[in-house]
């Protein structure tokens, strides 16, 4: 197994490529082929399939500088329960892997754009 690191839209260009397939928005597309990806634990779990979706989002900075830019409806963990991205507040509190809390600074609203989105082999991945 070769481990790379890249960017969201780039792994799904090569699945594209490597897999014979297209992603058409709100459209699910189930791999063929294994290829895994570290979850919140750093362990490896198997990619399943990937879809992309044409949408509103956010941009949310945090206290510490960590940034998410996200569908609206992308669920994420607060510390309790999972909720969507467009329910948090500057200073609401979420959980970062290994249980470190961060804090929202700031919101940005995103405009009609593509986000990604992997389905895992996974018990605690979202």
């Amino acid at each position: 197994m070769q481990e790379v690191t890249l960017p969201i839209g780039k792994l799904f260009n090569l699945i594209e490529s490597f897999e014979k397939i297209r992603f058409n928005p709100e459209q699910e597309e189930f791999l063929k082929n294994p290829l895994y990806i570290r979850d919140e634990n750093d362990d490896w779990v198997k990619i399943n399939a990937g879809i992309t979706k044409q949408t509103t989002g956010r941009k949310i900075r945090f206290t510490n500088g960590d940034i998410i830019k996200a569908a609206n409806k992308h669920l994420i963990f607060d510390g309790t329960q999972c909720v969507f991205l467009d329910d948090l507040a500057i200073g609401d509190t979420i959980l970062k892997m290994h249980d470190e809390p961060i804090v929202v600074e700031d919101i940005e609203l995103i405009e009609d754009t593509l986000y990604y989105d992997l389905s895992v082999e996974s018990d605690t991945h979202l």
